[in-house]
């Protein structure tokens, strides 16, 4: 193999997604193409897929467990018990947001107080709940939470 100093191989980043799944390795054979000691396997997509088929449970070989479970509950006489359940993900909370601040600015969070930051003429205030181009402020999302509560005890 050729030895490649890391430098060129990390300078070529720009064009490279940063910690996927190219690997200094695939990086050096497949995108320079310098390297002829090849480390990497091409696998064969329909044979991958075939494997992994292969390797699951009866139950579940035929891609129809869910519909057969949801089949299965449907028939059954048993009572089943009901749960309450709330489910929201990726909440942006931003614990430094400030009302007031610039809503738009050239950091990449926006809607705090920046030190020095010099305020452009016509940008708008972030508001007391929020604003869209900023993470959520913690009033909101503590308020959003209360409001649950009552609305819904049993969660």
């Amino acid at each position: 193999m050729l030895n490649v100093p890391n430098s060129w191989i990390n300078g070529t980043r720009p064009f490279l997604l940063a910690d996927s799944l190219l690997t200094t390795d695939r990086i050096c054979y497949e995108k320079l193409e310098i390297c002829t000691d090849k480390k990497i396997t091409v696998l064969d997509e329909k044979k991958f897929v075939k494997r992994l088929q292969d390797s699951k449970p009866e139950l579940i070989k035929n891609d129809d467990y869910i519909n057969k479970l949801y089949e299965r509950i449907a028939k059954s006489k048993t009572p089943r018990k009901t749960i309450n359940s709330l489910y929201f993900t990726d909440v942006h909370l931003d614990l430094e947001y400030t009302p007031g601040a610039p809503a738009t600015c050239d950091w990449i969070i926006c809607c705090r107080n920046m030190p020095g930051e010099k305020r452009k003429a016509g940008v708008k205030d972030a508001g007391k709940w929020g604003e869209y181009s900023c993470d959520l402020p913690e009033s909101t999302l503590r308020n959003m939470l209360e409001f649950m509560k009552s609305e819904q005890p049993n969660l």
